[in-house]
């Protein structure tokens, strides 16, 4: 799903584009509990694919 500054919370609800649904539900909890940051997670994700924040490629870390 390509987002911008103008996406809103509906464009993940809405049952054509929504990903959130894919989520276990052990995740959600600790999403809603504050107890796993989905900035962090993406962010990794991103850093596993090759990308910076901004999906822009900047390569493997080969640490």
């Amino acid at each position: 799903m390509k987002t911008d500054k103008t996406s809103t919370p509906k464009d993940y609800i809405d049952p054509n584009k929504n990903v959130i649904s894919l989520f276990d539900t052990d995740i959600l909890v600790e999403v809603a509990n504050n107890r796993l940051d989905l900035n962090k997670v993406a962010l990794y994700e991103l850093k596993n694919r090759g990308l910076d924040k901004d999906g822009k490629w900047v390569g493997f870390n080969k640490d």
